[in-house]
């Protein structure tokens, strides 16, 4: 008796939410001429903002929860030892990091001296400030690593999962645990930095991850779309990637001529190049990308998409390597 009146109320919840779903469709946001436009009609045309915003909303939550541990780790590490916070990190932090030398800062203003337009002896304090600050912020985060390693700390939020179809140009086995999709653009000079720390990852993973490329030609982008179409003519001949890695290594050079002696660099069929790239044999293949894109949120290069997690712009190494970590510890944990 028991099992079937929870059972039936199982049931009637079910309905009951797909009702209420339902209902939220088909809420009536406006009127036009006294037809409506229904709340289903709007998350369509803005479904890929949606997603972003999402996206966005959990990182926020993210930083603030990590700006809280953060706190908390620090104020009873500091009572532990009888000190303030202030007093803590001065101990534990700044009086171990050394003053950089004669060398790294002139090795600084040599990266920096056009920009700079200073002699170094005018600079030198800012410089040794700035390199010394750089320092101290690397040891405060070094220690809050061993705060938080000592800590248990249950998140009760999740990423939102992104469900992304992993077709184009792939890179590592199929059946991977951890699949990167990748929105880029030739052009773009940040998806050209990315490409080193894709690059990294994927040396470093080895046979745990794949990598998917799709492109996103950017509009104001003058040669993205036809570089894009070009990388897959050679594709058609065996060599996407490697006419992919010389268009990254040139992107300020992107005309067709420069296009058609790549393929001649890797010994390409010209003619059948040429001929590909004439037609605009992908010219509605990539645009149909950009429009995948959009879909689910990118607005911008590079974006990538970790088994469905969304990252946005060149992130460093880490930023990878703390959700590839994160989901194979956690499929381990399950096997």
């Amino acid at each position: 008796m028991t099992r079937t009146v929870l059972t039936v109320t199982a049931a009637l919840l079910v309905i009951s939410a797909a009702s209420i779903a339902r209902a939220a469709d088909s809420a009536v946001l406006a009127t036009l001429d006294g037809a409506p436009i229904t709340e289903a009609e709007v998350a369509k045309v803005i479904q890929g903002r949606l997603i972003g915003l999402e996206s966005q909303i959990y990182d926020a939550k993210k930083e603030g929860i990590d700006s809280i541990v953060s706190q908390r780790l620090l104020e009873k590490a500091a009572k532990a030892q009888h000190l303030t916070v202030d007093a803590l990190l001065k101990k534990e932090v700044a009086a171990r990091v050394s003053d950089p030398s004669a060398d790294e800062v002139e090795q600084l203003y040599e990266q920096n001296k056009e920009n700079i337009g200073r002699p170094l002896e005018e600079v030198r304090p800012a410089l040794i400030e700035h390199l010394r600050n750089a320092r101290i912020e690397a040891a405060r985060e070094a220690y809050l690593q061993q705060l938080r390693a000592g800590a248990k700390l249950s998140l009760k939020i999740s990423p939102p999962i992104i469900q992304v179809p992993g077709t184009g140009p792939s890179r590592g086995p199929a059946n991977a645990p951890v699949t990167i999709i990748e929105f880029s653009d030739f052009q773009c000079p940040y998806c050209g930095r990315a490409e080193q720390t894709v690059e990294q990852v994927l040396s470093t993973y080895k046979d745990k991850v794949r990598l998917v490329y799709r492109d996103y030609p950017l509009s104001f982008h003058e040669h993205a779309q036809r570089a894009a179409e070009a990388a897959h003519c050679a594709g058609d001949q065996g060599k996407y990637w490697e006419y992919h890695a010389l268009l990254f290594k040139n992107q300020t050079a992107l005309e067709d001529t420069n296009l058609e002696q790549y393929a001649a660099d890797l010994q390409l069929d010209k003619d059948k190049f040429k001929q590909c790239l004439d037609d605009g044999k992908y010219a509605a293949q990539v645009a149909k990308e950009v429009e995948v894109g959009n879909s689910v949120g990118v607005s911008g290069t590079p974006a990538f998409f970790i088994n469905g997690r969304f990252l946005s712009g060149a992130l460093p190494f880490e930023s990878f390597k703390e959700i590839i970590d994160e989901i194979l510890k956690n499929k381990s944990s399950r096997s």
